[in-house]
């Protein structure tokens, strides 16, 4: 995080007591009194992988279950291959991250069971009428009360996906004291919950470090953040060219709808300099006093694709922009490059640099970093950085700008305005 934004962020409404609520939940007083529910894992994206995590964390708590990673390792394959997770001997991603928990799979092995592999499965379609339905809860609670442990296993299609928008009773007051829409709280839940998993831990930081000191992003230096989805993204939504990214990241910048503050991290707070008439929802809001005053704009782009790279160092000389970008790897050289039917075409082999992972977290810190955000939010991965961002961040209250046709009436939406969403074209 930036200095300026430890002191004067603006985060998500209750992400604090949402925090500490998991944790509450994550770490009881006694292990051996718990029970648990222990993740089957899901095999897709960065961003996917993380949600569904939050899912099934929402699910244990509202059945009193500490939620933990299967020790297997299951449905986890290059991310940990890696020497960087051999060297903590674990196939799960506490590799990279801070525990889930401070009980472990032992705790919740007992005298019905021998290993993990031998618990109870149970999908989430189970419990889809749990959520805020006190008699269904009991019901399912009792019928469960035998078992120590239970293995979620999640699976598509059918009713698989009827509670992934519920969120935790434990935390729904916070909904109800806040601004937000009460119907779409499972964003918030969403936001709070891969915060609660994104925790990386100390050999993860030190990693980080090591190649975080080679990108020359100063703390006072403004940039526009964007993540050009390509790959096999292409099965789920319509890519969006790098033009078209780049264009609205411009039209960001020069519009002034990035804050003064980066500018003056030493100085006084420019809030209260700006028009009075600016919502104080929204003391950024752009006018022709807040035009961007660094000269060169900054652009940090996160993509799988090498084309995209090439072309965004060409829009940026023309365009007067610096374009960043991570290079722990060569992006050609990585599976992740091509489309879903090439991915799994016989013969194409499975690549994947060692650093792979570790860059991934790297482009989601630099993008936090930032100021503004071009995106698709029909993406996870997209809608991760928008939840880091607003939460640990520190910058809930700038500016994204949604390229994606499935959530963007008329791309790009920018922001909010009595909780509609409006574009730079009307």
């Amino acid at each position: 995080m930036k200095e300026y934004d430890k002191q004067n962020g603006e985060s998500l409404y209750g992400v604090r007591r949402g925090l500490e609520t998991i944790w509450k939940n994550q770490f009881p007083p006694n292990c051996s009194e718990a029970k648990f529910l222990v993740s089957g894992g899901w095999p897709y994206g960065f961003g996917s992988r993380i949600h569904v995590e939050g899912w099934g964390l929402a699910i244990a708590m509202e059945l009193g279950r500490v939620y933990l990673q299967h020790p297997d390792g299951d449905n986890i394959f290059w991310e940990t291959n890696n020497p960087h997770c051999k060297s903590q001997k674990t196939n799960t991603l506490e590799c990279y991250y801070q525990p889930w928990s401070s009980c472990t799979i032992a705790d919740a092995i007992d005298a019905h069971h021998r290993d993990s592999n031998s618990f109870k499965v149970v999908h989430p379609s189970d419990f889809s009428q749990i959520f805020h339905n006190p008699e269904n809860l009991k019901a399912v609670v009792d019928a469960l009360a035998g078992q120590r442990a239970l293995s979620i296993i999640y699976t598509t299609g059918g009713g698989a996906y009827t509670a992934k928008h519920f969120i935790p009773s434990s935390v729904q007051s916070i909904i109800d004291c806040s601004p937000m829409q009460r119907d779409l709280g499972y964003y918030w839940w969403r936001a709070v919950s891969a915060t609660f998993l994104l925790r990386p831990n100390d050999a993860t930081l030190k990693l980080m470090a090591t190649y975080r000191n080679k990108m020359p992003l100063a703390d006072n230096e403004q940039c526009v953040a964007m993540f050009v989805r390509h790959g096999d993204k292409g099965i789920e939504m319509k890519l969006i060219d790098f033009t078209t990214y780049a264009e609205t990241a411009k039209l960001l910048w020069d519009q002034g709808y990035l804050p003064q503050h980066a500018r003056t991290l030493s100085g006084p707070s420019v809030i209260s300099s700006l028009n009075a008439s600016h919502s104080s929802e929204f003391p950024y809001a752009p006018d022709n006093e807040s035009k961007n005053e660094q000269k060169q704009c900054t652009i940090f782009v996160t993509t799988e694709d090498p084309l995209v790279i090439k072309e965004s160092q060409v829009w940026g000389a023309k365009n007067n922009c610096r374009v960043m970008f991570t290079t722990l790897y060569d992006r050609a050289t990585s599976i992740m490059q091509y489309d879903w039917n090439t991915q799994h075409k016989h013969g194409v082999p499975a690549g994947h640099h060692d650093l792979e992972y570790v860059s991934m977290l790297l482009n989601l810190e630099f993008s936090a970093r930032c100021e503004a955000w071009v995106c698709t939010m029909a993406s996870n991965s997209c809608r991760i950085m928008d939840e880091v961002r607003a939460t640990v961040g520190g910058k809930a209250n700038r500016y994204f700008a949604d390229l994606s046709k499935e959530t963007c009436r008329v791309p790009p939406c920018v922001g909010t305005e009595e909780s509609e969403i409006y574009s730079f074209g009307e």
